[in-house]
């Protein structure tokens, strides 16, 4: 049921221009920044855990911005998952550094594209899903019901995706190991198990090792991928990983990893998802980063 309510949803949002859908995400965002509902909240913290030398009064506009940002990738869904793959292309105005890196996974040379939560990340998947051949790594949704709309759409441009899962995880490691390229997106916050505390703008975050894993496992190159908001569409860009992303040592690994993340979050911060509770798992010792209500 609420998968077809969504559908429904996003079927009325495609009809939309790009820019009238933005413009209605600015309005609702604005109002419901009003009521300070959780994600707003968040975001706040966040903006106030990661940007400490701004003053009040910028940050509190950072927070605000960031949620109106976040609220559009919901209402620019209509069209990234609705609308013709080549209209999608006119949307996209520039990429930059991809060359390389579709090549490297045309050939099958093992590649691991790390995805953070910037922008709108949505897009990749139709945008490169008839020129990569890619795995794409996501988190389950929590309602029933999502799962097959949510499968549906990331797929039908070319990608395929697995869960986050025993069997996805399997199939990850099998796939990557043959020199299919995996992507993933890296700031999710991992299970104990499955990660190390890094630094990230100042604070340790639990930061996932599965990347690392691939890397080590399949000797795979590193490339972030991005799609950053701009009028009338989007820019994307792929950068080389850092070197230090291949160091043995998973905690100095994971360290370049936010490092490099960091930077990409740095040029334009708004456009960072910051209601994700990126700190929630802290170290002992450190306080809770998100006060319970």
């Amino acid at each position: 049921m609420l998968g077809r309510l969504i559908a429904a949803v996003l079927t009325l949002l495609s009809w939309l221009p790009l820019s009238a859908a933005r413009g209605l995400a600015t309005t609702f965002a604005r109002l419901a920044w009003l009521f300070k509902p959780r994600g707003a909240r968040t975001t706040l913290t966040n903006i106030n855990i990661c940007f400490p030398d701004l003053a009040e009064d910028a940050r509190r506009e950072l927070a605000r911005d960031s949620y109106i940002e976040t609220v559009k990738i919901a209402f620019e869904t209509g069209a990234v998952w609705y609308w013709p793959l080549t209209r999608i292309e006119e949307i996209v105005h520039s990429v930059e550094g991809a060359d390389e890196f579709v090549r490297a996974s045309n050939e099958r040379e093992p590649l691991i594209l790390l995805l953070p939560h910037h922008g709108n990340w949505e897009l990749l998947a139709q945008y490169f899903g008839q020129r990569l051949d890619a795995l794409a790594l996501y988190d389950l949704p929590r309602q029933p019901g999502l799962d097959s709309l949510i499968t549906h759409f990331r797929e039908r441009a070319g990608i395929d995706v697995a869960p986050i899962s025993v069997s996805g995880l399997r199939r990850v490691r099998r796939e990557a190991d043959e020199g299919r390229s995996i992507a993933i997106l890296p700031d999710q916050v991992p299970s104990k198990r499955g990660g190390v505390y890094a630094p990230f703008f100042g604070r340790p975050a639990l930061t996932m090792t599965l990347a690392h894993k691939l890397i080590m496992e399949s000797k795979a190159k590193a490339a972030f991928v991005v799609a950053e908001r701009v009028p009338g569409g989007f820019d994307v860009v792929f950068e080389a990983a850092p070197e230090g992303i291949y160091d043995p040592n998973p905690e100095v690994s994971a360290a370049a990893m936010n490092q490099a993340i960091e930077a990409i979050v740095r040029r334009h911060p708004a456009q960072y998802q910051w209601e994700y509770k990126r700190f929630k798992r802290q170290p002992e010792g450190w306080p809770e980063a998100y006060p319970k209500r």
